[in-house]
């Protein structure tokens, strides 16, 4: 199947080896060399995906630009504004380690538990409600990327954020990672990366070997290496002597949006020319001209 003018926004490498694709066409699936894709005619509530999760149970779930979606079988599950949804534009997906799905939205933040879904938005406890991204760390709290709020956060029913006066740059968080050895990394707007932590929050940017200035996501490996993808200076990596980049020297494409990493350890990236995957030393493109 063709990408033909198409835009891809986030991978994912799910547990049977599959890579997923969100993007403006629709989904795509892409299994050892073949591609499969799925629109509106096969029951995807719209057909820009903006996120892809798979939930403890193997299940797939979509955040698209006009509701939420889950995978059973052939048949899409989806949720929308009419369904309780804060708006119909989902960024992103998470789950916690209790099995609840979380999803941020451009209105707000949804739990889905089961068939129960409960919305929070400014109307009621939620501090900001165009939530970005999202991430849980091992204490449980959920971290939510907030353009214009900040970093939220929720835990133990309560919510709560952290703003300039703790220490950000600006409140136009792009992206959040919680990392596993303790601390919470984001990216904020034309403003480098703040690291969090109890000791407040410490700024990144160019001077401390970051790529540019405006880093469009960020990915935990399982070996605890941060990855960071940049819309204009391709790959960059949190490593033993401080920030490095790949860029088009090493094969890499530029415009990266998203990583995932399969449980080969193979690092996938998604920019608007194609995929790319990266064994650590060499990197392969499936590129729109090839056929993707």
């Amino acid at each position: 199947s063709d990408l033909g003018t198409t835009y891809l926004f986030d991978l994912f490498a799910d547990r049977e080896g599959n890579v997923w694709a969100a993007m403006t066409g629709g989904l795509a699936r892409y299994d050892a060399g073949d591609f499969r894709t799925w629109t509106t005619q096969e029951g995807l509530p719209g057909n820009t995906v903006n996120s892809v999760h798979e939930d403890g149970n193997g299940r797939m779930w979509f955040g698209t630009s006009a509701g939420l979606a889950r995978l059973d079988g052939d048949q899409f599950t989806t949720w929308t504004v009419h369904d309780g949804l804060p708006h119909d534009l989902v960024h992103d997906i998470v789950e916690d380690a209790d099995g609840v799905i979380w999803a941020g939205t451009e209105g707000g933040l949804v739990r889905v538990d089961g068939d129960e879904l409960t919305s929070y938005s400014e109307a009621d406890v939620l501090p900001y409600n165009r939530i970005m991204r999202l991430s849980t760390d091992s204490d449980g709290t959920l971290w939510m990327a907030s353009m214009g709020g900040g970093v939220l956060t929720h835990r133990d029913g309560i919510f709560d954020h952290i703003g300039v006066e703790d220490g950000l740059p600006n409140t136009s968080v792009l992206s959040v990672q919680a990392h596993p050895e303790g601390g919470v990394w984001a990216t904020v707007w034309n403003a480098g990366l703040s690291h969090l932590t109890e000791e407040g929050a410490r700024q990144y940017g160019a001077e401390d070997g970051l790529p540019q200035r405006s880093i469009s996501s960020i990915f935990v490996d399982r070996d605890g290496q941060l990855w960071l993808a940049s819309a204009g200076a391709g790959i960059g990596y949190l490593g033993a002597d401080g920030f490095s980049h790949l860029n088009q020297e090493e094969g890499m494409v530029q415009d990266v949006v998203g990583s995932s990493q399969s449980r080969d350890g193979t690092l996938w990236l998604s920019s608007s020319t194609g995929i790319s995957h990266y064994d650590g030393s060499v990197f392969q493109s499936l590129l729109k001209r090839d056929g993707l």
